[in-house]
């Protein structure tokens, strides 16, 4: 069954929740297995989302999931979050959020100074 047009971007607001709770739980430092396991979980439904709904996925939402790839790379969770957006987000939309996201991140965390 696919999904509509229309219906599409009913999914919007789950994916901005998707999104916070991810970030959230990737900010804990506790690593107990509930948090492993709720991290894993929201990741599995991040990758859905960009997996089968990649029309969703505007520059603004999908630098704040850049984002967290930047800031967490070393988490397993991650690297499949961000071998989904490379594979299912448009290029015109993809390489221009990478961009401005690497550069937003940079300046934030002062290794560069803003131009």
């Amino acid at each position: 069954m696919a999904i509509g047009p229309r219906a599409i971007y009913q999914f919007n607001p789950i994916s901005e929740l998707v999104v916070d709770r991810l970030e959230i739980l990737l900010t804990v430092v506790e690593k107990s297995e509930a948090n492993i396991k709720a991290r894993n979980s929201t990741a599995g439904v991040l990758m859905a989302l960009l997996n089968k709904l990649s029309a969703i996925w505007a520059s603004e939402k999908l630098r704040r999931v850049i984002a967290l790839l930047i800031r967490y790379d070393r988490m397993s969770e991650i690297d499949q979050i961000g071998k989904a957006i490379v594979k299912h987000i448009p290029v015109a939309v993809c390489i221009p959020a990478i961009i401005e996201t690497w550069e937003t991140v940079l300046c934030s965390e002062k290794l560069v100074s803003p131009h």
